[in-house]
């Protein structure tokens, strides 16, 4: 973008100040500006082809993360219902292991108990209880041993054999003894008592057996249950472990899985987070070069306005003018000229004409009916010498553009400005301009005539300023009112004072009306815009925004003729010019007085090509209107001739 800004700039830098090489230019750089924008839309298009690319990829990574993200939920979920089950499954081996533990206890107390029955305990069921009331409390056993409380069943047997055998013996001894004595009876009632006696303790050391053993096959059945419970409990604490580890796997996987997926999300959303950044960073770089393209667009509208401007400038013709005669005059509202100011305009004027006497004139009074010391303004032509104008029969030796300026500070003028002496003939630009200061007694004023200054002066005070219209060939002065003779065009009022080198750069063109700071501009090219409904009658448009509109005014009787409309050639390298000058001929010829020049004949049997200059004044004869011809011979007929350029 910059290298076309400097292409631009380097062609703008060889612009010259002629039509033809502005509108050259003006191509030059409409062609740049095309190749611009060409290189401009390739690079957008370039741009937004990536964007959308990195676009799709970032909703393609969006809705990859997406599902990521949803398994990963989904994994989270699972993961979390593994964990429970896992957590129930070491809770059911702690209960289990507690179960278990529970009957391991239980039945060792009962197998500790079978040998030792802790006191206060002797009735429960692991507790074998010994009735016999001297082996139950402190006894010696066999081996002299106290029992103290333990109920050992073999030794209680063994307790219960040696005293059976002891009684058995002893009934035995019994027997013996009285088998040796006198008395049978005696013996025999004391054997039979020792018998019943041995016989009842047989008896009843049986039923102590049987006891012991009763106990002692409830024990074992009590220990057998025990034994039972606790194999139960160890299975079931066993299966718990098994599920536990299951769920330990499960567990496991679940949270591998949930952590690989959360690696995976991870990763799609740091990829994610990358094709963000690489969008905005190609965003970033389009908003740049739209940024820089608006830059540069700006710059060539610039750039293309100027050369515009320049080629309006510049424009060829000027259309057409206003034309007064016959008391014709026009007026225009007034703009305020207290300041700063540059009043410039074409007039023509024709000193050959009938109407000499009657020169061209703008100005503006400062009060209604003013003389010509009551004015703000007022540039007229006027013609000399001084005698010669006294005379008043308008043959002049020379004519000079006169601008002057009134003051309410004395009975004359603030300034005077005389204008150089000048064969007038024809269209010419008259500027007068005025560079207020602070201090109105350091203004100064300056006359240009043909874009040439011609007198420059310092204003002494102040100036007069009014709401009075401007008059355009009107003037009421010490000589009564008087009406110019001419044409005008191209009247222009601006509130700076311009350069030399300003007016000499619009002068042979048009303007943009919307140029600052120009308060009124008249092209009088209304009749011409009539086909654009701009033409209103007998008024004169101001293209400014300002829209300060004029009227002309033609005497009763004379509408359509004391002013009008006609081709203005002021643009015109040679347009300016239209008598006894060093550019043209001029040839008045009526029937009686024909006027013509004759240059010696050429061959124009083969190609050929005839140019020439043609003008034709408002008050020219048009029934006679300019040709160049040749006959075929002297004499000949009209349709006899070899060829014929006429104004028709």
């Amino acid at each position: 973008m910059k290298s076309a800004i400097l292409t631009l700039c380097a062609v703008l830098a060889l612009a010259a100040t002629s039509h033809a090489t502005a509108g050259d230019d003006l191509t030059t750089v409409d062609g740049v500006l095309a190749t611009e924008l060409g290189g401009f839309n390739t690079a957008k298009s370039d741009k937004q082809a990536a964007i959308e690319s990195k676009r799709s990829d970032v909703v393609a990574k969006q809705a990859e993360l997406q599902t990521a993200q949803d398994t990963f939920l989904d994994l989270q979920k699972d993961y979390i219902e593994k964990y429970d089950y896992h957590q129930l499954s070491l809770q059911n081996v702690t209960d289990k292991t507690a179960v278990y533990d529970a009957a391991q206890l239980a039945l060792d107390n009962a197998n500790a108990q079978k040998d030792d029955c802790p006191a206060g305990q002797e009735a429960t069921p692991g507790c074998l209880t010994c009735t016999d009331p001297d082996y139950y409390c402190v006894f010696p056993d066999v081996n002299g041993s106290p029992m103290n409380r333990k109920c050992d069943c073999d030794q209680y047997r063994a307790y219960l054999i040696n005293q059976y055998t002891t009684e058995r013996d002893h009934t035995q001894s019994v027997m013996d003894s009285l088998q040796e004595g006198n008395n049978p009876i005696d013996e025999y009632e004391q054997q039979a008592t020792a018998l019943a006696t041995l016989t009842a303790l047989k008896a009843e050391l049986q039923g102590k057996l049987d006891a012991i053993d009763a106990q002692q096959n409830d024990h074992d059945a009590f220990i057998a249950a025990l034994e039972e419970v606790k194999n139960i409990a160890l299975n079931e604490k066993i299966q718990a472990e098994d599920e536990r580890d299951m769920r330990d796997s499960i567990q496991a996987a679940a949270e591998s899985a949930k952590t690989a997926k959360q690696g995976e999300v991870d990763n799609l959303g740091g990829e994610l987070k990358t094709l963000v950044s690489e969008l905005k960073t190609l965003q970033s770089e389009y908003e740049t070069l739209q940024n820089e393209h608006f830059d540069t667009l700006k710059t060539y509208r610039e750039k293309i306005r100027e050369l515009i401007s320049t080629l309006d400038s510049q424009e060829v013709s000027a259309k057409t003018a206003i034309y007064f005669e016959k008391g014709g005059y026009a007026e225009i509202p007034s703009v305020n000229l207290r300041n700063s100011f540059t009043i410039e305009f074409w007039a023509y004027f024709d000193p050959n004409s009938n109407n000499r006497l009657q020169l061209p004139v703008i100005s503006q009074a400062r009060i209604p009916g003013g003389d010509d010391t009551k004015f703000v303004f007022q540039i007229k032509l006027r013609g000399g010498p001084r005698e010669k104008e006294l005379e008043g029969n308008g043959h002049y030796d020379y004519y000079f553009w006169d601008a002057r300026m009134g003051s309410p500070e004395s009975p004359g003028y603030a300034v005077r400005l005389w204008g150089n002496h000048m064969n007038h003939n024809g269209w010419h630009h008259v500027a007068m301009t005025v560079a207020s200061n602070a201090d109105p007694a350091s203004s100064t004023a300056t006359l240009y005539v043909d874009g040439v200054e011609n007198y420059q002066k310092s204003l002494s005070g102040s100036r007069w300023s009014s709401p009075e219209n401007i008059m355009i060939n009107k003037i009421k002065d010490s000589h009564g009112t008087r009406f110019g003779n001419g044409a005008f065009d191209e009247l222009r009022i601006w509130s700076v004072a311009r350069s030399e080198a300003e007016i000499q750069a619009s002068m042979h063109g048009i303007v943009d009306a919307r140029t600052e700071p120009l308060r009124s501009y008249y092209r009088f090219d209304d009749a011409e815009d009539d086909s654009t409904n701009h033409y209103r009658p007998n008024v004169l448009r101001d293209l400014t925004p300002n829209r300060l509109d004029g009227h002309y005014f033609e005497p009763a009787g004379l509408e359509g003729s004391a002013v009008q409309y006609i081709r203005s050639t002021a643009f015109e390298p040679h347009g300016a010019n239209f008598v006894n000058t060093d550019y043209a001929v001029y040839l008045d010829s009526s029937a009686d007085r024909p006027n013509y020049i004759s240059l010696p004949a050429r061959d124009f049997s083969d190609s050929f090509t005839i140019e020439a200059w043609f003008n034709v004044r408002a008050s020219d004869d048009l029934t006679r209107l300019p040709k160049v011809s040749q006959a075929v011979t002297e004499g000949s007929r009209r349709e006899e001739v070899v060829f014929t350029l006429e104004m028709v």
